[in-house]
């Protein structure tokens, strides 16, 4: 059985990790210039990813938008590993 206490640990401890897995400004602005300066889809998705994982409503629906676009683009990292993979048994 939790505690009051052990409940206020467990969600600092929780609010913390969040807090420590969103992207710093620093992190976001030095992706979009490398991305904007070589625009490669492995530069895109690092860039959406890390947008991915913003609290601000309007970065998220950026990543999705960024992300859906390399999706129908067939510009995903996932499908360039499958080619990959596919050249490599041949």
């Amino acid at each position: 059985m939790h505690t009051k206490q052990s409940q206020k640990v467990a969600r600092r401890d929780l609010d913390e990790k969040l807090r420590l897995s969103t992207p710093d400004r620093e992190l976001l602005e030095n992706l979009a210039v490398a991305c904007a300066s070589d625009p490669s889809p492995d530069k895109t998705f690092q860039y959406a990813f890390a947008l991915s994982k913003s609290r601000q409503e309007s970065e998220l629906r950026y990543a999705v938008t960024i992300l859906d676009s390399l999706v129908k683009e067939g510009k995903c990292c996932h499908t360039n590993i499958q080619e990959k993979r596919f050249r490599f048994n041949e």
